[in-house]
């Protein structure tokens, strides 16, 4: 089984709210900032080849060998040199194979628990690049 844990959508938060819209937002930016650390420090590097069967703002869903696999997807993407948001492309990239370069994470308890999150995806010749604040390259680099 593969669960994926989105953060809640900040814009849903209006400005008006006052202080409790203050607390839900350093709620929401600790628990980014949590899932980054784990996913930096822990994440292995994986590459899953599939294609695209959906796409929800902050996860893309894949197929790979008849298994939907849910991938954590930042929003910014750099593509041809202009930055285009996942949802953009994600839906012209729907049904075809592709390439997604990831920071995977598995947890075995009992229940194991996988998440993927994504910073390069290929289909065809065009390749994205996710805007996120760190560089991810191979150690052997």
């Amino acid at each position: 089984m593969t669960m994926v844990f989105a953060a809640p959508d900040e814009s849903t938060i209006t400005p008006e709210a006052g202080e409790s819209a203050k607390a839900a937002r350093k709620l929401i930016a600790q628990k980014r900032l949590f899932l980054a650390r784990w996913l930096l420090t822990k994440g292995e590097q994986t590459t899953l080849k599939g294609t695209i069967v959906s796409h929800v703002p902050g996860v893309t869903v894949i197929d790979v060998d008849s298994s939907r696999i849910n991938v954590l997807t930042p929003v910014n993407w750099l593509l041809d040199d202009e930055v285009i948001k996942a949802a953009d492309f994600m839906t012209q990239w729907r049904g075809q194979d592709v390439t997604m370069e990831c920071l995977r994470v598995e947890y075995s308890g009992k229940i194991k628990t996988t998440i993927y999150a994504v910073y390069k995806i290929s289909v065809g010749g065009e390749t994205a690049e996710a805007i996120i604040p760190v560089n991810i390259t191979s150690a052997s680099s």
